[in-house]
């Protein structure tokens, strides 16, 4: 369905002004619409004041509430809520958190404070829920750009802090000789073939239609869009 409403505002000053008046007004005037009688009589009629006048909180997105991530607030949460939530035992959770050495206290670039314990949790749940960062906000009490910007943060830190960890091994586990050593068992399993070491795996997640690159992440097989995570598996 066509949208007048913009040919309405470009006609209104034509219609209700008259034309003795719009030749006295400056060239520029008759494009500067706010100033026109007729737009300020539109604005201020109650019928239609609260399409022009729309608040923030009016676009669909959920207010942020629910409780920071503390230590404290861990504790009084049961063992299994805790891994429903984020996939790891509180205990579990503080170990990876030194083990990882993140910086106790974490300042985002736009401000965010965070410590240690709640920035990697965040970054668990966010890739733990299927939902989106929003969602998160009705729970985490931090708004969606400020998960967003943790979640980035950790994300960065760790490939950068252990990425000779993320690399292949290629002294241990994929050594020459243990590459020989998985094909001859492959091959004595009943495989023909007497060079296969491993196998790919796919991990496939449906996600909602993007407003960007949907041929990217469109699945001719699945049928649907989606994410491939694929990995080499021994």
């Amino acid at each position: 369905m066509v949208n007048l409403k913009p040919l309405l505002f470009a006609l209104l000053p034509v219609v209700t002004t008259p034309r003795t008046a719009l030749r006295n007004l400056p060239a520029y005037a008759a494009t500067n619409l706010s100033q026109t009688p007729a737009y300020i009589t539109f604005v201020h009629d109650s019928k239609h004041k609260h399409k022009l006048c729309r608040k923030t909180w009016e676009r669909g997105r959920p207010a942020i509430d629910g409780e920071r991530i503390t230590d404290s607030w861990l504790r009084r949460i049961s063992t299994c809520e805790c891994r429903w939530r984020f996939r790891v035992t509180q205990d579990e959770l503080l170990d990876m958190a030194e083990a990882l050495e993140i910086p106790e206290y974490i300042v985002t670039p736009s401000q965010y404070a965070f410590d240690n314990i709640e920035a990697l949790a965040l970054t668990l749940a966010c890739f733990r829920t299927a939902g989106d960062q929003y969602e998160m906000s009705t729970t985490y009490c931090h708004s969606q750009s400020a998960i967003s910007e943790i979640v980035n943060y950790i994300v960065t830190f760790i490939d950068s802090r252990w990425s000779h960890l993320l690399d292949f091994d290629h002294t241990n586990l994929l050594s020459p000789h243990n590459l020989e050593t998985y094909a001859a068992a492959i091959h004595g399993a009943g495989a023909p073939l007497t060079g296969v070491w491993s196998f790919i795996d796919c991990t496939i997640r449906r996600l909602t239609r993007p407003s960007q690159w949907q041929r990217v992440a469109y699945s001719g097989h699945k049928k649907f869009h989606a994410l491939k995570f694929q990995a080499i598996m021994l």
